[in-house]
Formats: structure tokens, C-alpha cells, sequence
């Protein structure tokens, strides 16, 4: 079986094990995706929950300056106009109130008289919006950004009007909220880093942005149709892209408490780090998963080699066995397990036993058959040499064709006979080796001899190449000889005139002489070489000899060469030539 392959049965198995794993590699990627939909929901929730809460702080920090504004426009010193007093009075109230840039007043004509932050010359508040607002609607008013004029503090001014007993208006009392208050919100809020807060009146004029640059007080928010969205919905979530060039959740908030003029705060939660917890334990669990894959894939690999693939393997390697003829192939696996791949070798090992029984029955019924027939062919063989030589009395041309055409297709009978006999004798292992100390150059050099004459017929040179010290072996000499003459004559068979035979002999490291018979005949294809030891097969070269085989010839060599330990192969390429090898035990 190979190492790998995707058809093989480890293979299946290791697939079986990863599709085991994909449901929770499923699940991970799942809950991954849905933790990242849970933390953009509450992040929107906290965004919008911070903006309400900036909105909600800024609207009472109006409403309680409205309330201080009624309380100075109510003092005897701001009604009666002294500047003095009442400048007193302002500075002492603001160092109580950190969050206001100044409280000042002014009179009907917009002066200055009155400032908590002394200013630096007479100055006119005649002309601002605020002022001619408080005065001439005679309300509460909050203005857009402006600077202070005293404090020279970016700050919105909050201010209402002062009224005489008669209910005439005499001024106006104003505060200069300062801005940087979001700052300190944004602390008491404590929202995460890269966090923005930004506060814009109306018209879209940021008046506070937290973090971010300071030339961007008192310019217009740049993203139309973000703007467009918070006015027509006045409260929710959207995204945006923030002033670090990230994407940012933004939750934003409408501010309309004490005054007519609308403001509205957006918070904004970078989105950058937003999913770093959830990536960070993604990348742990898809790590862990990763790791019970390898574990799964290992584990599955060892079992399945030591529960499985190893009985499988060692059954297919019988069953190969049992294909090419080997009817002695076992299993060798315990016949007691209760497993079904022990049930299944335990069954093939009982059908390999029956089929080498019947085959030895098949064999000795045979070589009883084959012994019977020998008798009388030899004897029918005896008798046509006798006539065709005239041994009884002289015979007719015509008779002397006859006798002869008797004798040798008699002679043919006999071979296939001996052959039949020999091979039934090795199958069912009755095959009788006489083994002695044999020295092969004597051998080899006898097989060169008795086939020199037939070779000389077709004009081919026998040449034998062997070493010059080759060891004895323990050999039967008679089934050696057997065996040289199989290959000799297969040689000069298919070997065309003219052509070249050699026998050699080499004493190889490996304790064991390797022998070869190698023409220069036509050869064998590639797609027959496996059918040469195989019994009754010809290759298409022998089909078309004129000199016809019993095709056990090979069979009978292997099967000698092995019982002596060795091994025998061939070697050889179409309309090239080929080479038969064998080895025997030094």
C-alpha cells in the first residue's frame, strides 16, 4: 500500500477525522462573527448611551446658568448699576464656579459696566446677537460660539435680561461658559481610549472637539451628510470616519433644554481597537483548534496503523501472494479475535488452506497421470527409433517419413510429459533436491557444450564469461542443469542467425553467485515481461516461434531457483535482446 494516497484507506480515515473537527471549526468562526455583532451592538449602545449623557450634563449646566443669571439679575448692585460693587461681587462668584470663563452685565446701551475679569478698556456688547436678543425679547439666551470679549476664552455666552421695578429693561446680566468642561466630562464618563466627543450648535459650528486639533473650534463639521443625519434624526448611532482617519461608531444626541437654540454632542468609539479582545481570543481558540486537528490527524494516523492498516496490510500482502501463485501465503494474524478484520483473515487464511490442499490433490492427481502416460510414451518412443532405424528390417522411404514424423512428435509428448511430472512435483513440494558441493564452472561449461551444436546451426556465438574464482555451492547439479538448459534453449529459440548468447558468472557481495543467460534475440515488451514465470503463458515472440513450448518451462525455473534459496529475474527490452538472472546461496 502506498505511504499516501487519497484513495487509500489511511487516507479516508484522516478525512473521516478532519470532517469531525469541521463542525467545531464551524462553531468557532460562528460565535467569532457573533462576538463581533455583540460588541457593535453594545458599543453602539454605549455611544449613544455616552452622548445622551453629555447631552443630559450640558442641558443641566444651562439650566442651572439660567437659573444663576435669574439670581445676579435680581442684585441691588446690578439693578442700580455700580460697577464696582457689582464687579466685586462677579469675581468673588466665579472663582466659585470653575466652569464659566466670566459673569459681567451690561447696560441698556450694551456697556460694559461690570465684569468678574477686568477688562482692559471700555468695551460695547451693543452689536452682538446675544444682547440685542435678551434685551429685545427680554428672555434667556444662549449664543453660538463666540470669544469672550474680557476673558478672550473661546466660550458661549448665556445671558438674560435685567429688569427695574417697573419691568423695563435696564440690561442684561451674562455668563462666558467655558468649553473645556468636556474635557473633565470625558474623565467622569470614563470612556476608552480613542474615544471623540465633539459639540456642535445648529448651524454645525463645532464648538468643542475632544481630542483633536484647536483650529477646528468655530468651523463647520466637513461631513454634510453626517450633519444632515444627526439634524433629521436628532438622537441614534452611525458611522463616520473620525479625525484619525478611522472608522468610528458614533452615537450623537440632540441638546433643546432651557434655550431655543438646539446643540448636539456625537461620541465616537474608534472601531481601530473595537474587535482586538474578540480577534485575540479568536486567534486562541483557532490555535487550540488547530492544535486538536493535529492531535485528531496524529492520532487517527498511529490507531489507524496500529488497529487497522497493519491488519489490512498484512492481508493484502497475502492475498498478492495468493494471486501470483504462492498457496503457502498466511496471514499469520491471530484466529481468535472476535474483530471483523480478524473474522476476515481468519477466513482467508482457511481458503488459502483449502485452495493449497485441493491444489496439492490437483498436483499429485496429475503427476499419478503424467507417471501413467511416461510409460507408454517411452515405450512408443523406443519403438519408432527402432523402425526409423531400420533395426527390425529395412523400411520404404515412405515408412521412414512416417516413423520419423511418430518419433518426434512421441519425443514432443515425452517433454511435455517430463515437464507436466516436474512441475506437479515442485507445487505440491515433493520436489527432491540432492544437494552436494558443486563447483558451476563444470556445469555452466557442460549446458554451453550440449547446446554448441544447435547453436552452430544457426550461427550464433555461445560465449561464456565467468570469474575466474567462484566458491562451490550447495547445489542439486541435475535441477541446475534443468535449469540451464530451460534458458539456454529459450535463447537459441528466439535468438535470430547471426546473433549472441553469453553465460556468465559473478561472486556478488552479498554471500550468493549471480548468474545470467543474455542473447541478442527479439526481445520481450515491456507489457509481458510480467507473464514470463507464469505458467502456460507465451509472450507474443513465443506464439510466433516456429519451435513450440509447453510454456512451463520459466515456471519450473523459478520454482528450482527458489527452492535453492535464490531468486531469478529477467531483464529486457523489445528488438534488443534479452537477460535472464538468477541467484543462488554461496
Amino acid at each position: 500500500m502506498k505511504w499516501f494516497s487519497f484513495s487509500s484507506l489511511r487516507s479516508r480515515l484522516l478525512l473521516l477525522g478532519f470532517f469531525a473537527v469541521i463542525p467545531a471549526l464551524e462553531l468557532t468562526i460562528s460565535a467569532y462573527f457573533d462576538q463581533r455583532r455583540l460588541v457593535i451592538a453594545r458599543t453602539k449602545e454605549e455611544a449613544l448611551k455616552a452622548a445622551q449623557l453629555v447631552a443630559r450634563d450640558y442641558d443641566d449646566m444651562i439650566e442651572g446658568a439660567r437659573q444663576l443669571l435669574v439670581a445676579l439679575a435680581q442684585l441691588p448692585e446690578v439693578r442700580a448699576g455700580q460697577g464696582a460693587r457689582c464687579s466685586a461681587t462677579l469675581a468673588g462668584l466665579l472663582k466659585q464656579y470653575r466652569r464659566y470663563s466670566n459673569f459681567a452685565a451690561v447696560n441698556a446701551g450694551g456697556e460694559l459696566f461690570c465684569s468678574a475679569v477686568a477688562p482692559t478698556g471700555p468695551i460695547s456688547l451693543a452689536d452682538q446677537p446675544w444682547f440685542q436678543q435678551a434685551v429685545g425679547a427680554r428672555k434667556f439666551v444662549v449664543s453660538e460660539y463666540v470669544t469672550g470679549h474680557a476673558s478672550g476664552r473661546p466660550s458661549i455666552i448665556l445671558a438674560y435680561p435685567v429688569l427695574d421695578e417697573k419691568g423695563q429693561t435696564q440690561g442684561a446680566v451674562y455668563a462666558g461658559l467655558e468649553l473645556a468642561w468636556v474635557t473633565e466630562l470625558t474623565v467622569k464618563l470614563s470612556l476608552p481610549a480613542g474615544t471623540t466627543l465633539t459639540l456642535a450648535d445648529r448651524k454645525g459650528t463645532v464648538l468643542v472637539q475632544h481630542p483633536g486639533p484647536a483650529d477646528w473650534l468655530g468651523k463647520t463639521i466637513p461631513n454634510v451628510g453626517l450633519f444632515g443625519t444627526i439634524l433629521a434624526r436628532r438622537e441614534g448611532v452611525t458611522e463616520d470616519i473620525g479625525p484619525d482617519g478611522n472608522r468610528q461608531l458614533l452615537g450623537f444626541a440632540a441638546i433643546a433644554g432651557a434655550s431655543e437654540r438646539d446643540f448636539y454632542v456625537t461620541v465616537g468609539f474608534s472601531m481601530q481597537g473595537l474587535f482586538a479582545d474578540v480577534d485575540r481570543a479568536f486567534r486562541r481558540d483557532f490555535l487550540w483548534l488547530v492544535v486538536v486537528v493535529l492531535l485528531v490527524i496524529t492520532v487517527t494516523w498511529i490507531a489507524s496503523d496500529m488497529f487497522v492498516l497493519r491488519h489490512v496490510n498484512t492481508l493484502l500482502g497475502a492475498t498478492q501472494r495468493l494471486a501470483v501463485g504462492d498457496l503457502s501465503a498466511r496471514t499469520g494474524l491471530p484466529t481468535r479475535g472476535q474483530g471483523e478484520l480478524d473474522q476476515l483473515a481468519h477466513a482467508f487464511d482457511e481458503m488459502a488452506g483449502s485452495l493449497q490442499k485441493a491444489d496439492k490433490e490437483k498436483a499429485d492427481f496429475t503427476a499419478m497421470i503424467v507417471h501413467d502416460l511416461r510409460s507408454p510414451l517411452t515405450a512408443v518412443t523406443g519403438a519408432a527409433s527402432i523402425l526409423t532405424e531400420g533395426m527390425v528390417g529395412p523400411i520404404s522411404e515412405e515408412q521412414r517419413k512416417w516413423t520419423t514424423k511418430i518419433l518426434a512428435n512421441t519425443r514432443r509428448m515425452l517433454d511435455l510429459t517430463n515437464d507436466f511430472l516436474d512441475l506437479s512435483k515442485l507445487e505440491s513440494g515433493r520436489i527432491d533436491l540432492v544437494k552436494e558441493n558443486v563447483d558451476l564452472k563444470p556445469v555452466i561449461q557442460n549446458s554451453l557444450d550440449n547446446y554448441a551444436v544447435l547453436a552452430t546451426d544457426k550461427k550464433i556465438s555461445l560465449a561464456g564469461r565467468l570469474d575466474s574464482q567462484l566458491p562451490k555451492i550447495q547445489a542439486d547439479p541435475r535441477r541446475l542443469d534443468q535449469v540451464f538448459s530451460n534458458l539456454l534453449g529459450n535463447a537459441i529459440k528466439f535468438t535470430p542467425e547471426g546473433g549472441v548468447i553469453e553465460v556468465g558468472a559473478t561472486d556478488g557481495p552479498a554471500r550468493e553467485i549471480k548468474i545470467w543467460v543474455k542473447d541478442s534475440g527479439v526481445g520481450v515488451s515491456s507489457r509481458e515481461i510480467d507473464q514470463l514465470f507464469q505458467r502456460y503463458r507465451q509472450t507474443t515472440s513465443g506464439k510466433t516461434s516456429t519451435q513450440k513450448g509447453t510454456g512451463l518451462g520459466l515456471v519450473i525455473c523459478k520454482m528450482i531457483v527458489e527452492a535453492h534459496g535464490g531468486k531469478i529475474w529477467v531483464e529486457s527490452e523489445e528488438g534488443r535482446g534479452t537477460t535472464f538472472f538468477f541467484t543462488l546461496p554461496a
